[in-house]
């Protein structure tokens, strides 16, 4: 996790830069490791830990993938099996050999 000043609608604002590993996605995404911000402070989230799973919930701003407590709190009330249901079956990459 790598901490940059970048502007977020329109204000300077500190973020983390979290290089992500891709196992299922519906879309977004184009590459099996993709890069998401969150911010530092206010709504940000500070909890992510290196080597576990997560499910995110983002959205695009200013070209770059953003998650927020919002999108996260959004996620805790919608499960992986809830978003297929919506969106059907998630999309992996193919195995590299």
């Amino acid at each position: 996790m790598k901490e940059e000043s970048i502007d977020w609608n329109g204000e300077e604002s500190t973020v983390r830069k979290i290089t992500i590993e891709v196992e299922k996605y519906w879309f977004g995404v184009n590459k099996r490791q993709v890069i998401i911000y969150t911010k530092k402070f206010g709504c940000g989230i500070s909890n992510f830990e290196k080597g576990k799973v997560y499910f995110f919930v983002s959205h695009v701003e200013n070209g770059k993938l953003v998650t927020t407590v919002c999108d996260y709190m959004f996620q805790e009330y919608f499960t992986e099996s809830e978003f297929s249901v919506i969106l059907g079956k998630a999309k992996t990459f193919k195995k590299t050999r």
